[in-house]
């Protein structure tokens, strides 16, 4: 059906072409000053410039998106990095924030509770692994 989309086309145009800004105002002083033809082929360049635009902004937003789909894996690979990299980061940071305060005892209950959710951490990926389904 080659109707509808021509209709919704052409609400959509006029719903843009409708507001009343800096190039209504040149169409309507042309109108007024030189007559109706220069008024109206005013507005058809307005036409075209908006048309030009919805042009790029919807093909240009078409091959961006398939691009990036194309993409998927190796963003998803560098968004991993990245969220790695940033996690690392803050926790240098925080722990750097924490290291003259820190006495000995704190290290080693630190040591005991990162060594025990490394074991459950284990477990659960080879739990994972042995009863895949």
């Amino acid at each position: 059906m080659w109707l509808i989309p021509l209709l919704k086309g052409l609400l959509l145009g006029f719903s843009i072409g409708a507001p009343v800004g800096p190039i209504g105002i040149l169409c309507m002083r042309r109108t007024l000053t030189l007559g109706r033809l220069h008024g109206f082929l005013s507005g058809l360049g307005a036409a075209t410039a908006d048309a030009i635009y919805g042009f790029i902004a919807g093909f240009g937003l078409t091959l961006i998106t398939s691009f990036l789909l194309a993409q998927k894996v190796i963003l998803q690979l560098v968004g991993v990095f990245a969220g790695s990299a940033l996690w690392w980061l803050l926790l240098s940071l925080l722990v750097g924030l924490f290291r003259e305060r820190l006495k000995r005892a704190a290290f080693l209950w630190v040591n005991r509770i990162s060594g025990a959710m490394l074991s459950v951490f284990g477990l659960f990926a080879i739990t994972g692994l042995l009863f895949r389904g």
